[in-house]
């Protein structure tokens, strides 16, 4: 199996699925979790007190925490394609890119002609790391490192996981700069506290007139903030990659750090100016992972008349059904019809 790292890292610094890892290489990664994984997951935000500690450290996270982030973002980027969402090409800003999961994924998604990257990270060692990534994958690609923040808008935004990061002044500013970008697409943790933060972002940049596109099966006001709704949160399973469970590598992540890599929550926005493809109406999503019981499961759904939580009998998609308890291979998105809080339709809008 070909090594996970770009030219510029030794082979000291890089690491194959089928080889397992050291002890010390474990340790450095319960630290990483512990340091701020955890309390990503948590919905803590402050910014971070401790940088990478150096260039293994940055490579071990690729391959790894990084690697989920990026199942996250193939997950994105699939529904993008089912909806036939169309960004800009142009100039993308990976902002806050740490390793470049996030571009990385973009460009393998869409392409690189017509684009120009540029990296903006705290470390500049991520920075580094993330630059020669991309460029090892895609040499004609145009790959900038900018060395200070951000100013100029870009025409696509990416956003990944820094909402932990941010406090809340910091957060402020950020969502002023999305609100001036053609498009947005940002990625989070799927906790309570940060889909919520990033709820809040959506409604701000829709002031701002910027058209929710995905995860929203509307363009209206987020019915998970409405008054009631507290303990709710739009969030969704992503499917993990397949060497998830065929490797070493992960064998051990999940073993030595007790990470269930069937579950893989996450939430997520993608909004954009003049879109190319508007949301159809009549759009229903299922939120989450349902509640399962004996012959029907509670769903979580999201219209535009709002969030409510509806009975799905087994009867009535047997097929559906059975997926209910995995993450989803597509965005759950229906056409549903119901009855007393009972679905009695419920018919995806594509083929």
């Amino acid at each position: 199996m070909e090594p996970r790292q770009g030219p510029g890292f030794p082979d000291e610094h890089e690491f194959r699925l089928d080889e397992g890892l050291t002890q010390a290489d474990l340790n450095a990664l319960k630290d990483l979790r512990d340091r701020y994984l955890a309390r990503s997951e948590g919905g803590e935000h402050s910014p971070l007190e401790q940088g990478w500690l150096g260039p293994r450290e940055l490579a071990l996270y690729d391959v790894t925490f990084g690697a989920r982030i990026g199942w996250k973002w193939r997950a994105v980027m699939s529904e993008m394609a089912l909806r036939a969402i169309a960004p800009p090409r142009g100039t993308l800003l990976d902002w806050g890119c740490g390793t470049g999961v996030a571009s990385r994924a973009w460009i393998e998604a869409h392409g690189p002609e017509g684009q120009r990257v540029l990296l903006w990270d705290a470390s500049h060692a991520a920075q580094e790391f993330a630059a020669q990534r991309l460029r090892a994958r895609w040499p004609a690609l145009d790959v900038q490192v900018l060395h200070t923040a951000p100013t100029d808008v870009p025409d696509v935004l990416l956003l990944s996981h820094v909402l932990s990061e941010l406090e809340d002044a910091a957060f402020d500013a950020l969502v002023d700069f999305a609100a001036q970008a053609r498009f947005v697409t940002w990625v989070e943790p799927g906790s309570h506290a940060i889909a919520r933060r990033l709820g809040g972002a959506r409604e701000r940049l829709r002031a701002m007139e910027l058209v929710p596109l995905a995860p929203c099966p509307h363009t209206g006001a987020c019915g998970v903030l409405a008054p009631g709704h507290e303990r709710d949160w739009c969030h969704h399973m992503a499917p993990p990659a397949p060497e998830a469970f065929t490797t070493r590598l992960w064998n051990q992540v999940a073993r030595e750090l007790g990470i269930d890599l069937r579950s893989l929550p996450y939430s997520f926005l993608v909004m954009g100016r003049d879109p190319q493809a508007p949301v159809p109406p009549g759009l229903a999503r299922i939120l989450g992972r349902p509640r399962l019981e004996k012959g029907r499961a509670l769903v979580d759904v999201c219209r535009a008349e709002g969030l409510s939580t509806l009975r799905l009998l087994e009867r009535t998609d047997k097929r559906l059904f059975r997926t209910l308890d995995r993450a989803p291979d597509t965005a759950r998105l229906f056409h549903i019809e119901e009855s007393d809080g009972r679905i009695e339709t419920i018919v995806p809008p594509w083929p």
